[in-house]
Parts: C-alpha cells; sequence; structure tokens
C-alpha cells in the first residue's frame, strides 16, 4: 500500500519536513544533498543550509570563507531565476504559467486547455523520467561511495513520443569506483 504523505507539523521548516519525508530514500546518490532549489512557478529560492546571518555576513563584510560558503549557491540559483525572467524560454514559460493559472481563476471552460498546454511544456522543459536510465544504486562494496561524471549528447523526444531532431538534450552519465553505471540523467531539468 502506499505511504500516504503527511503535512508539516507546526514549527517545521520546509527542511525538516523534507528530510523526514517518507520517499527520501529513493534518492538516487544518497550520499550527496541539495543545498539550495529554484521553484519556477512561485519564482522562489530556497538555500537549504545557508540562514539569514549567515546570508548578512557574506554580502556585508570581508569574511572570504563566509562568501565562498554562501555566494556561489545564491549566485547559481539567482542564474536560474535570470534565465527564467529574461530569456525567450523563460518569458513563454511566465506567459504559460500565467495563462493557466488565469484560466483556472477566471473558470472558463474554454481556455482550460491553457492548464493542459502549460503541464505539457513543463514536463518537456523538465525532462522527464524517461530520459533517466537507473541500473545499480549499490556502491562498491570496497569503495567510498564516489562516483565519477562525464557529459554525452541526445535527442528530446516530441508529444508522440518520436525523436525530435530540434530538440538536443545533454545528458550526465554516473560511474561507480569500479566503473559501474548507476545512472543516467537528463541535464535540465
Amino acid at each position: 500500500m502506499p505511504e500516504r504523505l503527511q503535512l508539516p507539523t507546526h514549527g517545521q521548516s520546509l527542511r525538516e519536513y523534507r528530510s523526514d519525508h517518507p520517499l527520501r530514500f529513493w534518492s538516487l546518490f544518497p550520499n550527496t544533498s541539495a543545498v539550495g532549489a529554484y521553484f519556477d512557478l512561485s519564482q522562489h529560492i530556497e538555500l537549504y543550509d545557508i540562514d539569514a546571518a549567515m546570508m548578512k555576513t557574506a554580502l556585508t563584510s570581508d569574511d572570504a570563507m563566509q562568501k565562498l560558503r554562501v555566494l556561489p549557491t545564491l549566485f547559481h540559483e539567482l542564474r536560474h531565476w535570470l534565465d527564467h525572467v529574461a530569456t525567450l524560454w523563460g518569458q513563454y514559460s511566465l506567459v504559460t504559467e500565467f495563462n493557466a493559472i488565469h484560466s483556472r481563476l477566471a473558470d472558463d471552460e474554454s481556455q482550460m486547455w491553457r492548464i493542459t498546454a502549460y503541464r505539457k511544456a513543463t514536463r518537456r522543459d523538465r525532462f522527464g523520467s524517461y530520459f533517466t536510465t537507473i541500473n545499480d544504486r549499490t556502491p562498491p562494496p570496497a569503495g567510498h561511495g564516489r562516483w565519477t561524471s562525464q557529459l554525452s549528447c541526445g535527442v528530446g523526444f516530441d508529444d508522440d513520443g518520436k525523436p525530435d531532431e530540434s530538440r538536443p538534450i545533454v545528458f550526465t552519465r554516473f560511474n561507480w569506483e569500479d566503473g559501474r553505471l548507476p545512472a543516467t540523467l537528463s541535464c535540465g531539468g
């Protein structure tokens, strides 16, 4: 039976809620963790390991170590936001999001197709799970759970599931220390 997801408890941070999530063990690389994320629908950034005091110190002091701890993550997530608001792809995405939300709020049946268009664009832009292959999650017995990566290229699929040469896609291929292939992931989602 599927496990029912629990709502966060009062006073529980988003980071705590996610770490208590029943599906957290599905992480492809359990020895890694996310330090930040950009959410395009709400256009907000979450920095999981950086609090307000760390941010203030990094932005206002000459503490080089604090700057190295905070600024690369902040700038990485800001780049995602900038891509979303300042590129042609991002502006198309914003219009599609607005139209989907507006069609629902207006409760106009003739415009509900915009929700489907938004969901389709989101699946395409995020590269669905069919672009990911999971092979062997078990690290080498004598190893330290380390892995290497390399890039490869391919083509995406259109809405009918056929290869679409106009949609190139970059993949990251991961290898365990002993050369076994644990996964191949699309780069972009």
